[in-house]
């Protein structure tokens, strides 16, 4: 069974997005959400994959995300979505 994430509420959107537990395609999904709130908690979850962390970043131009990244060592972060988006806005 898939956990549908479009129907659930907020606040359960934040406990699930923090949650170290949460498998990494449910991370995903919750990577689409249009809370910045979400996306910055997935961000910081540890079983999200760079792949997910980038497609923020690059959908969203998030500089608050890329920065978090950029900044986190345990993260193996591509800096070509951060020149992207900063190359954006000169």
């Amino acid at each position: 069974m898939t956990l549908n994430v479009e129907n659930l509420f907020f606040k359960e959107k934040l406990k699930l997005a923090k949650s170290k537990n949460m498998p990494s395609d449910v991370l995903e999904k919750l990577s689409l959400d249009n809370y910045h709130q979400i996306r910055s908690l997935i961000a910081s979850n540890p079983n999200t994959p760079l792949v997910v962390l980038e497609a923020i970043g690059e959908k969203y131009a998030d500089l608050a995300i890329l920065e978090k990244l950029k900044n986190d060592p345990s993260k193996h972060f591509s800096l070509s979505a951060t020149e992207n988006i900063n190359n954006s806005f000169e």
